[in-house]
């Protein structure tokens, strides 16, 4: 009896469990199958919730979009209506911006009574997003406060932003117990401000650029703080893929549910490959960072796993160029198309094929000039030598052509030569008087003439993104030049190892206007339209959908 009692709770409990499990994926609109195996949902059973918001009736004005608050308009007490500002279906959630009481348009965690800090990551791109040096006294004198930190791991950057408020709190109650205390210095020693571990090592510095404007505006008008971090990598983030690990190919977990009870379940995979991103998107994507405030560009791949602000700047692509300037033509310039060597080596064959000649034919019973005889015409040595470079100058000028058979052998031989040189010296010297007039006039990526080139693109950018989807073998090509930054990038356009830079327009034209020598030049219009917005976290519950008054959409 004992024994069947085990067994019936047992068939109670599993019974209750799948009851349980099959209601709960019905009214989540969990895909169940039926007939012949096709997956259909009973939208009968799905559980549907509508969102509402209380929000004053406006008869003439709507609600600001580009403010953060509604505007100042008192209504009637009885001018309010019921407005549906989000939608519930199963597990499927929309929610579109929450008026609240007093017109606010932040949410409550972010009022004035309890201000949110989140954590804002960066990367350098001028004008966007600029560093300097804090001063003697530890302050910024222009941008805001950012670190500089060796970790893009979530938890690690926790304990290094929880040390850092650790060490801000101790100097704050030092500085209120001691008024003479020591001065901030920016010269860190190695055991200066960092967490025990060296890989958590931070520097702080100043942020500033039309990025920081616009963060501290955004922060203003949305009433949260912020902790303010460049991306470790210095990348803005693209998607790296490699091959799943076998052992990690449907791998089973433990599983304990409500009732106490553990069974073992397998993973789900879709895929044999591992999918992460790197950079400031990959910083999003893990919860590293909330919100980015930088030059990141707006694509399809990135809006799939964080979420965009409207775009507060619009962009493109382009190409720059350094070319060489032209100097005065030097006097031995017909010189220029082969080396001193080469000339050295053809005018020794030419003296020494002359002197070959002129034995030949003094030798030969057949020559102009043979032993013992005396002729009308003789071949001399000078005979030979106007025969050689009569030949070598495209036969110009008449000569007396030798009698013997060794001799026009000898001269048919340097006569081909003759041909190779006159077309190669051509061919040389044409190109490099065309090289001074030469302009790119690139228009697409799918231009022939930059596979001659030395192209490169900082890796992991929209730049090189937009040049992969384009032309692979330009992108293959590029592989060879790649850099780690746009100012890598210049650098190597000044110094003549790299020929065309592909990268963001606005960043490409503030680095010609600072340019003192005026040696680099944009050629073609954008090759890309691009823009700039505020990335966010999937889900992130501040939608940065509108932008403050103060800073205008640019275009």
């Amino acid at each position: 009896m004992p024994k069947k009692n085990i067994w019936l709770k047992a068939l109670i409990h599993y019974q209750r469990k799948e009851l349980k499990a099959a209601c709960t994926d019905a009214l989540a609109g969990k895909k169940f199958s039926q007939e012949i195996g096709v997956d259909k949902v009973d939208k009968s059973l799905v559980a549907n919730f509508e969102i509402l918001n209380l929000v004053p009736e406006r008869s003439t004005k709507e609600i600001d979009p580009f403010s953060n608050r509604s505007e100042s308009v008192e209504p009637s007490s009885s001018s309010v209506k019921w407005k549906r500002v989000g939608m519930v279906s199963g597990r499927s959630v929309r929610l579109d911006t929450i008026i609240w009481p007093g017109g606010d348009l932040s949410v409550a965690a972010v009022s004035s009574r309890a201000r949110t800090v989140f954590r804002v990551v960066t990367a350098l791109a001028p004008p966007f997003v600029m560093e300097s040096e804090l001063d003697e006294d530890g302050q910024c004198l222009r941008g805001l406060p950012c670190h500089r930190v060796l970790t893009s791991d979530k938890d690690n950057l926790t304990l290094v932003f929880n040390e850092m408020q650790r060490l801000e709190e101790e100097e704050d109650e030092e500085d209120e117990s001691n008024p003479e205390y020591k001065q901030f210095s920016n010269d860190y020693e190695e055991n200066e401000r960092f967490f025990p571990f060296q890989k958590f090592k931070y520097r702080t510095q100043c942020c500033y650029g039309l990025s920081m404007d616009l963060l501290e505006n955004v922060a203003q008008e949305l009433e949260f703080d912020f902790r303010l971090y460049i991306v470790a990598d210095g990348f803005f983030g693209s998607k790296l893929v490699s091959p799943r690990k076998q052992r990690d190919i449907g791998k089973k977990y433990r599983y304990k549910d409500e009732f106490g009870m553990t069974e073992e379940r397998q993973e789900e995979t879709n895929s044999n490959v591992d999918v992460k991103w790197n950079g400031v998107v990959g910083d999003l994507v893990s919860g590293a960072a909330h919100m980015s405030f930088a030059a990141l560009s707006v694509s399809s791949a990135r809006s799939e796993v964080i979420d965009f602000s409207v775009p507060y700047f619009f962009s493109g692509v382009s190409l720059l160029a350094a070319p060489q300037q032209t100097s005065e033509i030097p006097l031995m310039a017909f010189l220029l198309p082969f080396s001193p060597e080469l000339w050295i080596a053809i005018f020794t064959s030419l003296n020494i094929t002359a002197i070959a000649v002129a034995i030949y034919e003094w030798l030969s019973p057949f020559g102009l000039n043979p032993w013992g005889r005396q002729r009308s015409k003789n071949f001399s040595m000078s005979s030979a030598l106007w025969v050689m470079w009569g030949l070598l100058c495209g036969h110009l000028v008449a000569f007396k052509a030798p009698k013997s058979w060794p001799n026009k052998f000898l001269i048919n031989v340097w006569g081909g030569f003759s041909v190779i040189f006159v077309a190669s010296y051509t061919a040389n010297i044409a190109a490099l008087i065309a090289g001074l007039f030469f302009h790119n006039t690139v228009s697409n990526y799918r231009d022939s003439s930059l596979l001659s080139q030395r192209v490169g693109a900082p890796r992991f950018s929209a730049a090189e993104y937009y040049v992969q989807k384009a032309n692979q073998i330009l992108w293959q090509h590029m592989s060879k030049y790649s850099l780690e930054n746009i100012e890598e990038g210049i650098d190597k356009l000044r110094n003549g190892s790299l020929d065309v830079l592909i990268a963001d327009t606005p960043v490409l034209d503030y680095y010609r206007a600072t340019d003192h020598g005026c040696k680099l030049q944009k050629f073609g219009d954008n090759i890309n339209e691009d823009t700039y917005a505020i990335g966010m976290t999937k889900g992130f519950p501040l939608k940065v959908r509108t932008l403050p008054p103060s800073i205008p959409l640019t275009s």
